[in-house]
Order: C-alpha cells, then structure tokens, then sequence
C-alpha cells in the first residue's frame, strides 16, 4: 500500500508491476532521500551532544528510511519476515 501523490514514472511503475504480476517497488526520489539523510543526521547530531537517547534514536532512524531501499541486509530479513503463502 502506498499513500501520498507519486510522480508519473511512480504510477508507471506501479501499473507495469501489477500488469506483469509482479511486486511494486517504488524507489526514493534524490531529494526525498537527502531530506531524510540530513535532517535524520541533524538530528541524530543534537540527540548525541545533549544526551537525548530518544532524538539520537528517532534520527538513526529517520537516517534508515533514507537507504533502507538500498540495503542488502534489510532486503534479507524483509524477505524472511514478509514470506509470500505462509
């Protein structure tokens, strides 16, 4: 499920994948993945020099969500824990 508007090429994407009967995957734009890189980072930074575990975490967190789509890791245990027919 996916909300929030997408440009067009997500929406192509989205109906190429579903008629081929595949998995829809969408990929980040280059900005939506700096504004999470950065602004997670910040975060993160501040959260770190104020001692404020709860901001470090929210910002590494934040910082995940812009290269989760990328990682090998996460792609292996999304694989194991969302098993299609079980």
């Amino acid at each position: 499920r996916y909300t929030g508007a997408q440009q067009e090429a997500g929406y192509r994407q989205i109906f190429e994948s579903l008629a081929s009967g595949g998995e829809v995957q969408l990929a980040l734009s280059r900005g939506d993945r700096i504004l999470r890189l950065g602004g997670g980072g910040i975060l993160a930074l501040i959260g770190g020099f104020t001692h404020q575990w709860w901001l470090l975490a929210l910002g590494l967190f934040i910082m995940f969500l812009g290269f989760y789509d990328r990682c090998p890791l996460w792609q292996t245990i999304r694989r194991y824990i969302f098993r299609k027919g079980q």
